[in-house]
């Protein structure tokens, strides 16, 4: 069994998210955060953390290298 930490767990949602939106840009983004949720079994906070990232950041994944 492997353990996989928030923060991995949160980066890989976080490149899921932004991949999936490139392939179909109109999709909500609340669509893809709660399929991410889903997919990566995220807890309603990061959920709403990944869904904040999101917005706050045209380059997300830089923003949370950074706070980590």
């Amino acid at each position: 069994m492997t353990v996989i930490t928030e923060s991995e767990l949160m980066k890989r949602a976080l490149a899921w998210v932004l991949e999936a939106r490139k392939e179909n840009p109109d999709a909500s983004l609340l669509k893809w955060v709660d399929e991410a949720g889903v997919r990566f079994n995220l807890s309603p906070l990061q959920s709403e953390t990944l869904l904040r990232l999101l917005k706050e950041s045209e380059d997300p994944a830089t923003t949370w290298n950074h706070k980590r």
